[in-house]
């Protein structure tokens, strides 16, 4: 179903959204974008209006991000193919997606750690509660990473390291699972802080469309790295990949909290708002989790049976 909704999607990139039509559409983001931002600031439309207005602004958003990760991807891999075909180790990099996957990890979870720290420097200088929450997910799915990586040491070093088993795997994308639906239920607190009022921390206008272009950015990879995942069959990689998802979705929460402190904008609507992401990202991670921890224990059963 996935795969034939993807192919679908690629095909409608290809046919409509090329050429001039791709500069339309660009403007169409920026229009909708300018829209939703003046909304913020000046309280333009009623309502049923904002929320479309909204809708429209982060679809497109995403779809511009997800058109120009394509382009620039296309460019430099036509850029790179002579060289990643004569050399080693970038053949591998382009071939291998369980020795990339780890590897592009590294980067990522670097950010999320610093994202973590100044989190947790900005909880105890402005005494917010919610900064401070979202340091302690962050560091927890710094945790998780660190974790998978260090189990996946057989994936990039497949001659020095042994295969841990799959087993193991399963066992620690059990684990991943249940702190996932752990992290969570601590996330409701921090939501329920945010529907009683306590909005987040306000940030610089360019600070804060930086964040709004790296979480769609992780949003877009998020997507692109579920599909691929599966087709490896991985654990490990699955795991990191739900991570990513986890990721990306408290991102969003973060990122709507952040556009309302910095722009502003009714306690009313910012308050719905919250509320309406907040559950929508807490029932969804509790989704992942459900499923990594249903998904691993199922294959435990079948790996146990066939091992006896």
């Amino acid at each position: 179903m996935w795969k034939k909704v993807l192919d679908k999607s690629i095909y409608f990139f290809k046919i409509y959204i090329n050429g001039k039509n791709r500069i339309i559409f660009f403007l169409f983001t920026i229009i909708f974008a300018s829209l939703s931002i003046a909304d913020v600031v000046l309280e333009l439309f009623i309502y049923p209006v904002k929320i479309a207005v909204y809708t429209l602004a982060a679809a497109s958003f995403f779809l511009s991000c997800a058109m120009w990760y394509t382009m620039i991807r296309m460019t430099i891999k036509v850029a790179l193919l002579p060289f990643t075909e004569t050399n080693a180790l970038a053949n591998r990099f382009r071939h291998d997606y369980a020795f990339s996957s780890i590897i592009m990890t590294l980067p990522g979870t670097l950010i999320c750690l610093v994202f973590a720290i100044v989190n947790a420097v900005l909880g105890i200088y402005l005494s917010s509660a919610w900064s401070g929450s979202l340091a302690a997910y962050y560091m927890c799915l710094c945790f998780m990473r660190i974790t998978v990586i260090s189990y996946s040491k057989h994936l990039v070093f497949k001659e020095k390291y042994a295969v841990i088993g799959k087993i193991k795997e399963l066992k620690v994308q059990r684990m991943c699972g249940i702190i996932l639906i752990v992290l969570s239920i601590a996330l409701l607190w921090a939501v329920i802080m945010l529907v009683g009022g306590r909005v987040g921390t306000a940030h610089s206008e360019v600070f804060t469309i930086a964040i709004a272009a790296y979480t769609f950015y992780k949003l877009a990879m998020s997507i692109k790295n579920m599909v691929k995942a599966r087709r490896v069959n991985d654990s490990l990689i699955i795991t990191l990949r739900n991570i990513g998802h986890a990721d990306a979705l408290v991102s969003i929460l973060y990122l709507q909290t952040a556009l309302f402190a910095t722009f502003g904008g009714s306690q009313e609507f910012t308050m719905i708002m919250n509320s309406i992401t907040g559950v929508c990202v807490i029932f969804a991670s509790l989704a992942i989790g459900i499923t990594m921890i249903v998904g691993a224990n199922r294959k435990l059963k079948k790996q146990m049976i066939a091992e006896e």
